[in-house]
């Protein structure tokens, strides 16, 4: 199964490959509909993506040819946008095609098409990856290939039975780098010439010609394409990993099997990682079949699901239970088993999504029976996202799920954390940052996006009960500062599926040339670009997953859409951003200090309606000496301290009406309020 959004209504669907050719559309509860069944039989693999530049996603297939083991071919279904597919393009493969990958590989911005492959029966094998380079229609030209690949690794170089002894088996690819070409993640079969049947795992990085450098990734135990490998963001942190099953036969009927995740640890470096191990010995003990990865409790760690069997050792027969298992991953790098459900028949394969589009990845696994019979089952995750993504600890005090500690962030941060009431119930959660106190949560759950100075800080979080006793958590020290490619380091991604502009604020009016920052979380595989369209027109394509932009506009009204176009070719906008472009300050982050004593809130506007969270800026002149802080206060609650004489802050707001003061505090301990400004957050 591949999960994609075929009929471009926001929720995951399926496509089936290999005995069966179909694609099973959802209507966006974890339902789905019949199957349309493709024609094509003999699918070896396949990969989705938008070869026609249409914004949405195809698919392509590598196809086996019965009557010719040396000879395969390659097959192009066009989506119409609704999820029926027509068939496209088509080419003769020479040789064994065991994988397929689409995405640029040359940077002029057309989906091309990366296909590996073998020829001969017998080693050496000629192990290729070609590269058929497209035109932006669908269509596709003459392929550059790579001949004569290598795949044998260090583990078997001591056998002496030459180069090329091992075949490649299977393939999955997008820009894992960053820099905005396909690369792969190619696993080669060693079955045939070595006492076990093991493998090799590779990272195959593309140079932009349509050629690729491969580096051996670990000595892993890999077998023949047992299980496809898939693309999954484990973590949730916007860079594609790799989801896989590897395995090693043995003699007396030894197994040795893994469920592994290859971790994206960015510009091309792959992190191995087992996730569950199962073993068996003359025919008792585990088996694993199929499996994927997702962040199934939205801790910001990598979790894995996978579908297997075991044997138990006093069984009279050699009859396995079959299980579907989650796995969570743990702070120290380990994953402990958190649930497993005993299933009828074999599961062959399993992928993780958000089916109901509830903001946590549900899974959908297939049952095979001993007749060749399948059934699909789905399981629908009933952690909810938001504040509620953090799990509070079983025990008394306060925990921070995010920021993590030693990672880096772009500014605003995004703040979530949970507690248990040392006694009675949490009254309310309270957010300190470098010593700071940002502000009160009512409830037992918080999240919230603070706007942070470049540069190294330490978080905690304190649990505040109905007794009025309290408990800190852990401190987090974290650092903001740019992350990822594309500008605009300061707009945070969305944590779904979807893009959202930053600035300029819905309802602000702000100057000429307008600064645009925005962000993007893809749908299905990784952002490809971010696209800015203004009062209808497209502006400009923006590679990465952030944006920034300083655009120049007439004055009067505008309305402005960023749209995320992911590594799969399928699209999703963000919620129109109407403003205004006039003299003045606010907007975009600029806020003219008054020229008297006070403070001024340039945004959000008086009157206006804004979206959450919802972008203030202000600013202060002292009443005597310097200004020493600004005091930002929400509906009669203080939300944060802002050193200086100007403040910017991203805060989530509960739909309805607010209203908002500054305060300007000085050196001298003076303060003076802003004329309140209210406010209304649709």
């Amino acid at each position: 199964m591949i999960a994609a959004d075929f009929n471009g209504d926001g929720a995951p669907d399926l496509l089936f490959f290999g005995a069966t050719n179909a694609v099973m559309l959802n209507n966006g509860q974890g339902d789905f509909e019949s199957p349309q069944i493709l024609s094509v039989v003999g699918v070896r693999a396949a990969a989705v993506g938008d070869v026609n530049a249409d914004g949405k996603p195809d698919i392509a297939f590598c196809v086996s040819n019965p009557a010719n083991q040396n000879q395969s071919s390659i097959a192009v279904f066009e989506n119409d946008g609704t999820g029926n597919f027509h068939q496209g393009w088509t080419t003769v493969f020479d040789g064994v095609c065991t994988g397929i990958a689409i995405g640029d590989t040359n940077k002029d911005g057309k989906a091309d098409l990366a296909v590996t492959g073998y020829t001969n029966s017998s080693a050496p094998f000629n192990n290729s990856i070609s590269t058929y380079p497209g035109d932006g229609t669908g269509n596709f030209g003459t392929p550059v290939v790579q001949n004569n690949l290598d795949l044998d690794g260090t583990l078997y170089q001591g056998y002496g039975l030459g180069p090329n002894q091992c075949n490649v088996s299977d393939t999955v690819g997008t820009d894992f780098s960053g820099d905005g070409i396909l690369d792969l993640v190619v696993t080669a079969d060693c079955n045939a010439y070595f006492p076990t049947t093991a493998g090799t795992l590779w990272f195959a990085k593309g140079d932009g010609t349509g050629r690729y450098a491969l580096t051996e990734i670990t000595q892993g135990q890999l077998g023949y394409d047992y299980n496809y490998p898939r693309l999954v963001d484990a973590n949730h942190d916007g860079k594609m990993d790799v989801a896989m099953v590897d395995y090693q036969w043995g003699p007396h009927g030894s197994f040795n099997g893994h469920s592994a995740v290859l971790l994206n640890q960015g510009g091309g470096a792959m992190k191995y990682v087992q996730t569950f191990d199962e073993n068996a010995y003359a025919g008792y003990g585990g088996y694993i079949y199929s499996a994927s990865g997702a962040d199934f409790n939205n801790d910001g760690l990598a979790d894995s699901v996978a579908g297997f069997a075991e044997v138990p050792v006093n069984s009279s027969s050699q009859t396995g239970i079959n299980y579907v298992g989650i796995f969570y991953g743990q702070p120290n790098g380990t994953y402990q088993e958190s649930q497993r459900w005993t299933v009828t028949d074999q599961v062959t394969d399993v992928v993780a999504a958000d089916f109901d589009k509830n903001g946590s990845p549900d899974i959908a696994i297939i049952e095979t029976a001993s007749d060749g019979s399948r059934r699909l089952v789905i399981y629908l995750n009933d952690q909810s996202s938001g504040g509620s993504s953090c799990k509070a600890p079983a025990s008394a005090g306060a925990v921070l799920c995010t920021p993590q500690g030693g990672k880096t962030y772009p500014s605003p941060v995004q703040f979530t954390g949970a507690g248990t009431g040392a006694s009675g119930s949490v009254n309310h959660l309270e957010l300190w940052i470098d010593g700071q106190k940002i502000g009160n949560y009512p409830g037992n759950t918080m999240s919230t996006s603070v706007t942070l100075p470049n540069g190294s800080h330490t978080a905690t979080l304190v649990e505040v009960d109905s007794k009025s006793n309290y408990i800190k958590s852990t401190p987090v020290s974290f650092s903001v500062g740019s992350t990822g490619g594309g500008g605009g380091g300061s707009c945070n991604a969305p944590s779904s599926a979807g893009a959202v502009l930053c600035t300029p604020s819905p309802g602000s009016t702000v100057t000429s040339p307008v600064q645009f920052t925005g962000a993007g979380t893809g749908a299905s595989g990784s952002v490809n670009h971010l696209e800015l369209w203004i009062d209808g027109s497209k502006v400009g394509n923006y590679p990465g997953n952030t944006m920034s932009a300083s655009v120049a506009l007439a004055n009067g009204s505008h309305t402005a859409t960023l749209v995320e176009v992911d590594s799969t070719g399928h699209y999703l906008k963000s919620s129109p951003d109407t403003f205004t472009v006039g003299s003045g300050g606010g907007g975009g982050g600029t806020c003219s200090a008054p020229s008297s004593p006070g403070a001024t809130l340039c945004s959000p506007a008086a009157g206006s309606t804004v979206s959450s969270p919802v972008q203030f800026t202000g600013a202060g002149t002292a009443a005597s000496g310097s200004v020493n802080h600004l005091e930002l206060w929400v509906d009669g609650n203080k939300i944060g301290n802002y050193p200086g004489s100007t403040m910017s802050a991203n805060v989530p707001l509960g739909s309805g009406g607010h209203t908002a003061t500054l305060v300007e505090v000085d050196s001298s301990s003076h303060y003076l309020k802003s004329t309140p400004v209210s406010f209304t957050v649709q």
